[in-house]
């Protein structure tokens, strides 16, 4: 099993935030509503921890347009329930996010009935 502890370290441009629910030092944004979705997820009480899967090689498989892609979705976030939430934040849907978001289900339904990777 991988580990955000095996996280390497990188550079980037792009905008960083510290955030103490987020045990990677930094924590970065690929638009102002991931931005804000981290600052509210720092606040939420209910969270114990999340990580921008960025780096992480975390995705779901799917089908578009008779090709395999990876959907990499924006956050890993751990509840105080001890359920685990996958986070998109997406501006419109498209017909490939219709696409993505199918896919996410079917794993979530997947990983729930193996039980030995959490809810």
């Amino acid at each position: 099993m991988k580990s955000t502890s095996d996280l390497w370290s990188y550079n980037t441009t792009r905008a960083c935030e510290n955030f103490t629910k987020s045990h990677i030092n930094l924590t970065v944004y690929d638009s102002q509503w991931e931005q804000f979705a981290a600052q509210r997820l720092q606040k939420n009480k209910n969270v114990i921890s999340f990580v921008k899967n960025d780096h992480l090689n975390f995705f779901i498989p799917y089908q578009f347009n008779g090709y395999s892609r990876k959907y990499y979705l924006d956050y890993l976030i751990k509840l105080s329930s001890g359920e685990m939430l996958l986070l998109e934040i997406k501006g419109q849907k498209t017909e490939e996010s219709e696409e993505k978001a199918k896919a996410a289900l079917d794993w979530v339904k997947a990983v729930n009935s193996q039980k030995s990777f959490g809810i």
